[in-house]
């Protein structure tokens, strides 16, 4: 089920020159940095978890793939080597600030990232859901298996991949 153009109304302005804006923290915002490390160390050694694995999100509204699945890691994987606006520098530290989420409503909605440093959450507004879609097509997915694809109801608590990593179960 792909969104069209006419679902939503397109922003006036190019998103890419707005900033990062700092988003409430989440307990779990502290939990996923080790989750993130692990998984781009298990890539760097060569291990490959199931890229359908999904990684661990409440908030995302975004389907990925034929099947419109939560954001797999092999997803995560593709945008997170495109670096740009996946992975930015952390307005609060200048650490690195990694994507974690996606989704919006019909005309509001973006990236959310967070920063391996000072966990401090971040979201990248970008428009209306459809724009997110469009967006993470365009600059990683396009022709890939994990093409975004539109909404979809679905979180994942992450446990599969926890699992898949050797890591403890995360508490809240």
């Amino acid at each position: 089920m792909a969104i069209t153009p006419s679902c939503t109304l397109r922003p006036s302005k190019d998103w890419t020159h707005v900033p990062l804006v700092a988003r409430e923290p989440r307990p779990e915002d502290a939990a996923l940095v080790p989750l993130i490390r692990a998984l781009r160390l298990a890539w760097e050694r060569g291990d490959m978890p199931d890229a359908w694995l999904p990684f661990p999100q409440t908030h995302a509204n975004i389907g990925y793939g034929p099947e419109a699945r939560p954001l797999p890691i092999g997803a995560l994987r593709l945008m997170w080597a495109a670096r740009y606006p996946f992975v930015q520098a952390c307005p609060a530290c200048e650490h690195s600030a990694w994507m974690v989420s996606a989704g919006g409503h019909p005309t509001m909605g973006g990236l959310d990232l967070v920063c391996l440093a000072c966990t401090t959450r971040w979201h990248q507004p970008i428009g209306g859901l459809y724009r997110v879609v469009e967006a993470i097509n365009l600059r990683a997915l396009d022709g890939s298996a994990f093409e975004a694809v539109g909404p979809q109801p679905l979180g994942s608590d992450g446990l599969a991949l926890r699992k898949s990593l050797g890591l403890p179960h995360a508490s809240g």
